[in-house]
């Protein structure tokens, strides 16, 4: 019994778990379109603040709604922009289980 409930979860929940079983910052940063930053050094921290703050004057916000919204499961979100040189960060989906909001 003890062993077999990790049977029952499917494939990408269990790597989903994996993933944030070893590193919770950077799954927590990677689901959520987010950046991890190391503050190992004071070099490094400043590197870290003036990315920051190059990045909160440069950000959009967009949202959306999906056409399949009863659809449940997991949906992926793919960000396209024509203009070269931008960096485009967000999370690769969303989980959606059904029903009533």
């Amino acid at each position: 019994e003890n062993g077999n409930a990790l049977n029952t979860i499917p494939p990408l929940a269990r790597a989903v778990h994996d993933i944030f079983k070893r590193s919770p910052a950077e799954a927590f940063a990677y689901f959520t379109g987010g950046r991890i930053y190391s503050f190992a050094t004071e070099r490094t921290l400043e590197t870290a603040i003036t990315d920051i703050g190059a990045d909160l004057n440069s950000q959009y916000l967009l949202s959306y709604s999906p056409n399949d919204k009863d659809e449940p499961g997991f949906h992926t979100i793919k960000v396209v922009v024509d203009r070269p040189g931008l960096k485009i960060r967000s999370r690769p989906g969303y989980w959606w289980g059904g029903g009533a909001q």
